[in-house]
């Protein structure tokens, strides 16, 4: 008697104990997908964090500058004098006139006034604080105020 046909096979009975090829393939590319889409979902996050988290540095510089500011005469106040007892980094026309920031930071307040011509009889001055980065050159924040001049 042959043992070949009285054997049952191993296909025949239905149990099988390993993976085809393509079993294989489709299971690495369903986990590349999923990996792929779990860190990219992480970079967006982080880049997202670190943009909130400057634009909040931002925001805490120009109050602590607003704060300096405060206990003055708007009016009387010329920017130079406000700038450099101001206790966080200033830049005026591109030179920095305080750098004397409590803490290293990559943020500075770029300080600029213009006249509005439109309103001359009440000797209004806008002035504009900006938080900039210095590494990328975009403004965080801005604040604008306008002020009666003498």
């Amino acid at each position: 008697m042959n043992t070949r046909q009285n054997s049952p096979s191993r296909w025949a009975s239905g149990s099988r104990s390993g993976l085809t090829l393509i079993e294989v393939v489709a299971g690495t590319v369903l986990a590349g997908t999923l990996l792929v889409g779990i860190l990219l979902a992480m970079t967006s996050h982080g880049r997202q964090l670190r943009q909130l988290k400057l634009g909040q540095a931002g925001l805490e510089l120009l109050d602590r500058f607003l704060a300096s500011w405060a206990h003055r005469d708007f009016s009387d106040t010329s920017l130079a004098e406000l700038a450099k007892s101001a206790a966080v980094p200033i830049v005026a026309n591109n030179t920095p006139i305080n750098d004397g920031a409590t803490e290293p930071s990559d943020l500075w307040i770029r300080l600029t006034s213009e006249r509005l011509p439109e309103l001359q009889p009440w000797m209004l001055e806008r002035v504009r604080a900006e938080a900039v980065s210095q590494q990328s050159g975009k403004v965080i924040a801005k604040l604008e105020i306008v002020r009666h001049v003498h």
